[in-house]
């Protein structure tokens, strides 16, 4: 059960990264700044961006800044703490789960990695990253919550929950002796409702999903599911 929670954290991490507007904050050689908001031949809203990434720096200013680069990083890993000595409470396995979700239907799918948090008997909250396909695929980040009905076998729950994520091209092209990186990116966001049946490590459910696609919003669809917790 540890391995397989190791595995979902990994594949959560990941998908996390996937999402270009997270990878785009956290790459010092990138920005989330300089896009311009336009409209598509199709009506969709679509930012873009170009910029130089050609290096223009002689070998010589190359060479300082990366050794300035790397006596800033020897130096935070001299002031990083130590976390070797934490302890985790015995419980956070009770209330805590990792959890896999996977909906499907009307042309779309929804699936990704999270976890879900038992707040109260009868309330559980969950947060995570996952990838939702529709026109593109798009990667982002989730948060949702159940009220449930505690049963001696089946738990009866009704929940709501929203998705937020972008899917980003980009393509290098030469103008005037540069190469310029063009990049397009599209925004997904989605509010579902919910309701659904679990019976120990798994949930059946089934989502009414509202979606609005580069600001554009598709018919409602409804999704039918599966959580499985670990």
């Amino acid at each position: 059960m540890t391995s397989l929670r190791i595995l979902f954290l990994i594949c959560s991490s990941l998908t996390i990264l996937s999402c270009s507007t997270i990878q785009e904050a956290m790459d010092p050689k990138d920005t989330t700044f300089g896009y311009v908001e336009i409209k598509n031949k199709d009506g969709e809203t679509v930012h873009q961006r170009k910029r130089v990434i050609e290096s223009e720096l002689t070998p010589i200013e190359n060479e300082v800044v990366n050794s300035n680069t790397k006596a800033q990083a020897l130096q935070k890993e001299k002031k990083a703490p130590s976390n070797n000595q934490e302890s985790i409470s015995p419980n956070v396995e009770q209330k805590t789960f990792m959890v896999f979700d996977l909906s499907g239907g009307d042309g779309h799918i929804h699936t990704g990695i999270g976890i879900a948090h038992n707040a109260l008997e009868a309330l559980e909250i969950r947060g995570g990253a996952s990838l939702f396909n529709s026109k593109e695929l798009y990667a982002g980040l989730d948060l949702s919550a159940r009220a449930k009905l505690p049963m001696k076998e089946l738990t009866p729950f009704v929940g709501l929950g929203g998705y937020g994520g972008d899917s980003k091209s980009c393509e290098e092209k030469n103008v005037d002796s540069r190469l310029e990186e063009h990049c397009e990116k599209k925004f997904l966001f989605a509010l579902y409702l919910e309701a659904g049946v679990r019976f120990n490590n798994f949930a059946l459910f089934t989502r009414k999903y509202s979606i609005d696609e580069a600001d554009i919003s598709l018919p409602v669809k409804y999704l039918w599911g599966v959580n499985i917790y670990f």
